[in-house]
């Protein structure tokens, strides 16, 4: 179990830094540009003979940080309209479930009021029926045909 744990957690941790290097790949491309040259050129600028590289721009960031949070923005306003759209579809099941529900009621007092019926018409059945036998014998009392 221990192994099992331990091996999770490095796949944690492998997951977590891959994430993070592919998240800052951007901002560490601009910042490699500007310190590799600067690091690899000669002490003496006098004595080198291949051109120095300028600098990079730097509207070049700023523009992506603004179409980034120009981005992000609307990337809330959507999740903000999505949030809406749930909590009044969640709205719409609530009622449409409080519909059903009352619907359900009045078809169960109406089965329960139907099978009352049914009970009282199948009594009435067997008095009738019952009557009927008691009619046919003559209620207990029997009358002999005449000799």
């Amino acid at each position: 179990m221990q192994k099992k744990r331990t091996y999770i957690a490095v796949l944690a941790i492998a997951a977590s830094a891959t994430l993070l290097a592919a998240c800052g790949d951007e901002d560490t491309a601009a910042v490699d540009d500007t310190t590799t040259p600067a690091t690899t050129a000669p002490t003496d600028p006098a004595t080198t003979t291949t051109p120095m590289t300028p600098p990079p721009a730097t509207t070049a960031p700023n523009e992506t940080t603004g179409s980034t949070q120009g981005a992000a923005n609307e990337a809330r306003e959507a999740a903000d309209k999505l949030e809406e759209k749930a909590d009044e579809l969640k709205q719409e099941a609530s009622e449409a479930a409080d519909a059903v529900a009352e619907k359900a009621g009045e078809l169960r007092e109406d089965a329960s009021d139907a099978a009352a019926r049914a009970r009282e018409n199948v009594a009435e059945g067997a008095d009738n029926a019952n009557r009927a036998i008691q009619d046919q014998t003559g209620s207990g009392t029997t009358t002999s045909p005449n000799p």
